[in-house]
Parts: structure tokens; sequence; C-alpha cells
């Protein structure tokens, strides 16, 4: 088996062009994970704006009391959403990885066969040959599994925070005397 000089460029331009869109894919997500913690923090501010303004506007106990539940329940609902677009981001990341990823594989998959291929062409016929066709047949089932692509399930994560924070976050009802 023999590899030319163009074979090495060919590789090194593939390998130089995937590093590229890996790189333009981690920085998309790390624009939307910014984009995301300055919302929550601008958001968080302004609540605590809000927080303060209806503390000094507290009167009495049961003011207080629907004050805790109104405050309660919109930061479950915050963080809800945060979570939620969280996950969406990383859904959409693992979506622009997922072809990269099998493509990557699908070429190293094809290498690996032609390798195997020459291999098996420059021996000359002797019992080295069946060995090699047997790791290419071994070696077959084996990168075609690797090519199964994750199902991210983003609903059923969120949909199970949402569940416990609502079960954590039940409002309670006091009787002031």
């Amino acid at each position: 088996m023999t590899t030319s000089p163009q074979q090495f460029s060919e590789l090194g331009h593939a390998n130089v062009k995937k590093t590229l869109e890996l790189t333009q894919i981690g920085i998309s997500y790390a624009e939307r994970l910014l984009s995301l913690q300055l919302g929550m923090a601008r958001d968080l501010f302004n609540q605590n704006l809000a927080t303060a303004k209806a503390l000094s506007d507290v009167k009495d106990m049961q003011d207080l009391v629907e004050l805790q539940q109104h405050f309660s329940q919109t930061s479950t609902t915050r963080i809800m959403s945060a979570t939620r677009t969280f996950y969406e981001a990383a859904g959409r990341t693992l979506d622009d990885l997922n072809p990269l990823i099998k493509a990557q594989l699908s070429d190293f998959s094809r290498y690996w066969q032609a390798s195997l291929d020459d291999a098996v062409a420059s021996m000359p016929a002797s019992s080295a040959a069946p060995s090699v066709n047997s790791a290419k047949n071994t070696s077959s089932p084996a990168v075609k599994a690797t090519q199964h692509k994750p199902d991210l399930k983003v609903e059923t994560p969120v949909s199970a925070a949402a569940s416990s924070t609502k079960k954590a976050v039940r409002p309670t009802v006091h009787k002031t005397a």
C-alpha cells in the first residue's frame, strides 16, 4: 500500500475544512450561551429592583405572604424558561455537530475499508490474506455501529425539571389572626 503526497494534501485539506466547521459551531454555541447569560443577568437585575420596591410597599403580613407566593411562581417560570432555552441551544448545537461527526466516521470507514482492500490486493496469495479479510469483516459492523445518531430529547429533562420544581414550590397559605 502506497500513499502519494497528493493523498496527504487532500487529507490535510479535508481536516482543515472540518476543523473550521467545528470551530464555527463552537463559536455559534458560545454566542448563544453568552446571549442567554446576558439576558438572564438583565432580567435578574430588573427583578431585584422590582422585589426591593415591592418589599418597601408591604404593609402587613398578608401582603408579605402574597408577595412571596407571587415571587415563587415567577421565579419558577423564569428558571424553566432559562432551562428550556439552554436545552434548545444545546440541541441546536448537537444538530449542527451530528452531520460533521457522521461525515468524519463515514470518511474513516471508507479509508479503513480502502486500506484493508489495498492490503489484501498487495499481499501474495498466502495465509495472511484470510486474516486481513477476517479483520475487515469484523471491523465493518463496529464502524457502522459508531455511526448511530444519538437522539437528544429536550422536552423530557425540561418536563421533569418543571414538574419537580412545581412540586417543590407549591404555594402555602398562612392564616393570620
